[in-house]
């Protein structure tokens, strides 16, 4: 539902989103970070849209013999070659 004043301001429903540590791989390049799920959506489905760019927020980035935190960084999808919940690859790292 959106409301409009008089004075040409647009209200809308505000949305809650579920925030998901995750570490992503691309190329030559690992990002730490967080990304925000809508509350119907699994990571898969936040992949699967047709959006070219993944929204993360604090970003932790590595690169050979480069690391940087950032924010916010947007990255570009078709550059992922993997994936992860944070807490997924801990998990696994403990057996």
């Amino acid at each position: 539902m959106t409301r409009v004043e008089t004075f040409g301001k647009y209200f809308t429903e505000v949305v809650s989103k579920t925030p998901l540590r995750v570490i992503i791989q691309c190329l030559d390049t690992r990002i730490h970070g967080t990304i925000h799920l809508n509350p119907a959506n699994r990571l898969s489905d936040e992949i699967n849209e047709s959006d070219l760019f993944l929204p993360v927020t604090d970003a932790r980035v590595i690169r050979e013999d480069e690391k940087f935190e950032a924010g916010f960084i947007s990255v570009n999808k078709q550059k992922i070659l993997w994936i992860v919940p944070a807490e997924d690859l801990e998990e696994a790292g403990d057996d």
